[in-house]
């Protein structure tokens, strides 16, 4: 079937793709719409320094040695006391903590991003400044105490702390879209499919000429 015949089909049968296009649609976006759910990330940064050292000689190692501690950083935010600790300051469970708040180092810096993931605005924003003021502080007690050198202190501070974040972009859009080319191509084919196929294996032949001289039409495969 050619490009011709198959636009001159679908607008022969243009109610019928219609109608399928919108039913389809009208499903698909339904359900786009019902599964859709909004989330809100806050997000603090921490900045992990050691300033007995920054510019002084062997400063210039300090990146890339507070760099490769960053996940370590981190790792002080997955503790139970940690997590007990971040759960009284916000105001939440501890399993809550566990299951929104991460952190993850600023590649190219020695800061820490710490960000809670939540269905509540509210509850993103005090856990993530929860969990920053903890790390920071966490960070500065086990690598500034008395026991540590002077100029080997490693300190945390909260450089920004989360605010009340707005809603996270979702791909509704992209979703909704992809929902109303499959159904347009599906009611395309099912146009083309619904369409009858006259296959006639009887056609007639040409004319044959007789014995007594008129023509006769022969019908190719009648008995």
């Amino acid at each position: 079937m050619s490009m011709f015949e198959i636009t001159a089909l679908l607008w022969r049968r243009r109610y019928i793709v219609i109608t399928v296009a919108c039913g389809l649609i009208v499903l698909g976006v339904a359900s786009v719409v019902i599964g859709r759910s909004t989330t809100y990330t806050a997000e603090s940064r921490v900045l992990v320094d050691q300033p007995a050292i920054v510019g002084n000689t062997g400063g210039a190692s300090v990146p890339a040695k507070l760099a490769s501690l960053a996940p370590t950083f981190c790792l002080f935010l997955d503790g139970d006391e940690a997590q007990r600790a971040i759960a009284d300051e916000a105001g939440v469970d501890a399993a809550q903590v566990s299951a929104i708040a991460s952190c993850t180092p600023l590649e190219g810096t020695t800061a820490l991003r710490v960000a809670a993931t939540s269905g509540a605005a509210e509850e993103s924003q005090a856990v993530a400044a929860a969990a920053a003021s903890y790390l920071a502080e966490e960070i500065s007690t086990r690598y500034a105490g008395d026991g540590v050198p002077a100029r080997e202190h490693i300190e945390g501070e909260v450089l920004v702390s989360a605010e009340r974040p707005a809603a996270d972009p979702d791909d509704t859009a992209r979703k909704v879209t992809l929902v109303v080319v499959f159904a347009l191509l599906v009611a395309a084919a099912f146009a083309v499919a619904a369409e009858p196929h006259r296959a006639d294996s009887r056609h007639t032949a040409p004319d044959a000429p007789a014995m007594n001289g008129r023509r006769e039409r022969t019908t190719v495969g009648a008995p």
